[in-house]
């Protein structure tokens, strides 16, 4: 199975392509409109004169679209540059959607092996030993065949929503300049408002698939998102399936998520039939139902899906864009998992949202950036001038921070970036972050070492199943928590240990901050303890997540707290500076952060758990946030 992190990661690998297809067109477009208006001049001029002379705009219109089409260097322009731009926009979708097809091979090929990994860590956490016999290569290949064919027809109908219909995107030259004339030969603007105005209109469609059956039609950059996450998702419920069928297990527990769809009835409703335990077998289980206290159905019957067939219906579990997964439940051993409760409805600004409607009001506010950043990225390159909506940029990125910490939801900067100045994704974040998931940090022993910035071509799933207690998701949880503070602040991670401390002090600690080494020198280092029975035992695990002890709930956040130590030592050169830092910081006890950082009366503990607040949209008093201030927003870039 896949954790949401690295279901956005994978979903999110091949997004720079279509945004580079996107902002080419619509700068292509602006700029080749801007030429075409170098030859209408002499038609300005007789809006003004004709103006001047009182007739009305319909005569002003007809006049000035007879001067044009009288004009042969004009109509030799447009012809041209139709031509020209079919051509090559035909040339761009070809380029476009063969990178495509290669990448996406890569990413269902890392998807599957993120699956397999982590499907086997959790066999094996139950004494269960299972061997790749080469059904994971098989349902990869069907995986990537099917993806390439599903993200090839994305491109076969593309184009623009305006306010005028959809406009095929071979046909937008042509559309938008005959829109462009028609408001140059009103006399209501000039014509480098029309092309503004051009841009402006397409960066708010965004390059769209569409579907002109059902008159639907997605961004391009969303609807890769959505194969991709349908793709990675049925993948991993297919890795699921054939480790199950090679045993007698006849039970499976599906995942749970906030905001899940809640409307209509059946498996259209995700939200009635998440977190709960199935059969697979369609007997009845009435010993284990008693035991676990809960009623166990038929989980074909509820969600739509069946394990013996691999497949179900496209509006229930791992349906189209479904981000749930099931799992082996072993039975007579197993404890079903206990999911944390929706966050109840917040008001926001006078209006009342529900956890789900504050999702939907991030994705909208989202587009609303992005939009932006396409219009800036057109205007630059035809050279016109971008403060003004730089300006609209830096005021809607604050508005989204605000909602986002006044709902109390973690923002998603990648959601925010346009990545469209290359068609080699290596250089791109979005795949930067696609290669760090699928690898590893590696597992050593004592007092070895890694380097953070060295983790391309190590295998995450060999390493962790050979020598970790710590899962693939568990790996991914940690990593993305150095990436995202290593994104935030100027974080001066060099290493990281792998260790097993099994004494008093350490063996219940999953992770820590260590200032030295055995022999006294200063070395921090982010300390990743394998011998905690948090890491192996799944009730000590949901003791310590759901405590409400601590101001984390995940190991994501477990992590974030760790960060923040290193964060606020991190100015400290000697052990003895360091000393003398962790000396002044003792003692100090703060409200209203959380039990434990009160129970510490730990000044150092009392920042980290007010990071991991702040980071998670909570707020702070007063004295907690000028700590936090003073040692770690210090670092911020």
């Amino acid at each position: 199975m896949l954790s949401d992190e690295q279901l956005d990661i994978l979903s999110g690998a091949l997004v720079p392509l279509y945004q580079h297809l996107e902002a080419w067109v619509i700068s292509d477009v602006a700029k080749r409109i801007k030429n075409t208006m170098m030859y209408t001049r002499t038609a300005e001029l007789e809006v003004q004169a004709l103006q001047k002379l009182g007739y009305s705009p319909a005569r002003i219109r007809s006049e000035v679209m007879r001067i044009l089409r009288a004009d042969k260097d004009f109509r030799r322009q447009v012809e041209e540059n139709t031509l020209q731009f079919k051509r090559e926009v035909a040339a761009k979708l070809a380029e476009i959607t063969g990178k495509v097809q290669e990448a996406a091979e890569d990413v269902i090929e890392g998807a599957g092996n993120m699956s397999w990994a982590d499907d086997i860590s959790l066999w094996d956490s139950a004494g269960v030993s299972l061997q790749e016999d080469g059904t994971l290569k098989q349902i990869t290949k069907a995986m990537q065949r099917q993806t390439q064919g599903e993200l090839k027809n994305l491109t076969r109908t593309t184009g623009f929503r305006t306010a005028s219909g959809m406009e095929p995107v071979k046909e937008v030259y042509q559309k938008e300049l005959d829109k462009a004339l028609v408001k140059v030969s009103s006399g209501a603007v000039t014509k480098e408002q029309c092309v503004r105005e051009v841009v402006q209109d397409l960066a708010r469609s965004g390059l769209r698939t569409i579907d002109y059956d059902s008159g639907r039609s997605y961004q391009l950059d969303t609807a890769s998102r959505m194969c991709l996450n349908t793709a990675a998702g049925q993948l991993a419920a297919q890795v699921c399936n054939a480790n199950i069928q090679k045993t007698d297990v006849s039970l499976v527990q599906v995942s749970a998520h906030w905001g899940a769809r809640d409307k209509g009835e059946g498996i259209k409703n995700h939200k009635e039939w998440q977190g709960k335990v199935y059969s697979i077998d369609g007997n009845l289980h009435p010993e284990e139902e008693k035991r676990i206290g809960m009623e166990i159905r038929d989980l074909k019957e509820c969600t739509g899906y069946s394990v013996q067939e691999g497949s179900g219906e496209i509006e229930g579990l791992h349906g189209v864009n479904c981000r749930h997964n099931h799992h082996p439940f072993f039975e007579g051993v197993s404890t079903p998992v206990k999911y944390d409760p929706e966050p109840e409805a917040k008001e926001v600004n006078g209006r009342t949202y529900s956890y789900y409607d504050m999702l939907q009001g991030m994705r909208r506010r989202e587009r609303e950036i992005r939009a932006l950043k396409r219009e800036r990225e057109a205007l630059q390159k035809i050279g016109e001038d971008t403060s003004a909506v730089k300006a609209k940029i830096r005021q809607k990125t604050k508005e989204y921070n605000s909602f986002c910490d006044d709902c109390g939801i973690r923002q998603k900067p990648e959601r925010l970036r346009v990545e469209s100045g290359t068609t080699d994704l290596t250089k791109t974040q979005a795949w930067k972050d696609y290669e760090k998931a699928r690898t590893s940090v590696s597992v050593v022993e004592g007092e070895k070492y890694i380097d953070i910035g060295n983790l391309k071509g190590v295998s995450l799933g060999n390493s962790i199943k050979s020598k970790s207690n710590l899962t693939e998701t568990d790996v991914t949880e940690i990593k993305k928590a150095i990436s995202d503070v290593a994104g935030d602040y100027d974080l001066k991670l060099e290493r990281i240990e792998i260790g097993d401390y099994s004494d008093d002090d350490h063996k219940s600690v999953p992770l820590f901050y260590r200032a030295w080494d055995e022999d006294e020198i200063f070395s921090p280092k982010l300390v990743i303890n394998n011998a905690s029975d948090f890491w192996y035992d799944q009730v000590t695990r949901q003791k310590v997540l759901t405590s409400g002890y601590f101001a984390g709930s995940t190991v994501y956040e477990f992590t974030e707290h760790e960060l923040a130590h290193y964060l606020t030592y991190q100015g400290c050169k000697t052990k003895s500076e360091y000393e003398l830092l962790d000396s002044s910081l003792q003692g100090i006890k703060v409200n209203s952060v959380s039990r434990y950082s009160y129970a510490s009366n730990d000044g150092a503990e009392v920042i980290a758990e007010a990071f991991v607040r702040r980071r998670s949209g909570k707020g702070l008093n007063k004295t907690a946030q000028a700590l936090l201030d003073q040692y770690v927003e210090v670092w911020r870039k």
